[in-house]
């Protein structure tokens, strides 16, 4: 038997706090991992939108040394490294609302059946 139900199991035989059937237990527990899940996500998106900004004024600031009469081989290199990464961000920023709104959708579609168990 796995921990989780040993503890429910001794929590509803032994303290008798509540009663509530074993498999809206195991209902419940998944509902708030994927709402830790959802907050997590949400979480990530902000920072790789935050990480794009600022790599797009990073950029800004290398296309400025374009301008110059002599572009210098490390500017070249850092430009590169730049556009890398922010082509992996936005390709990152592409997939992440669709797993975001995923999870919405579930914990919307679950919320009034977790807030009626009691």
């Amino acid at each position: 038997m796995e921990l989780r139900h040993k503890i429910y199991n001794l929590v509803m035989n032994q303290m008798r706090i509540f009663e509530i059937p074993k498999p809206d237990w195991i209902f419940l527990e998944k509902y708030q991992k994927n709402n830790i899940e959802y907050k997590g996500w949400v979480e990530i998106h902000h920072s790789y939108s935050n990480l794009e900004l600022r790599y797009l004024e990073k950029l800004s600031n290398h296309n400025y040394a374009f301008k110059k009469d002599v572009i210098e081989f490390e500017d070249l290199k850092a430009r590169k490294i730049l556009l890398k990464n922010l082509k992996f961000i936005q390709k990152e920023l592409q997939w992440i609302p669709y797993q975001i709104e995923d999870i919405k959708v579930w914990l919307d579609h679950n919320r009034e059946r977790a807030a009626n168990i009691s």
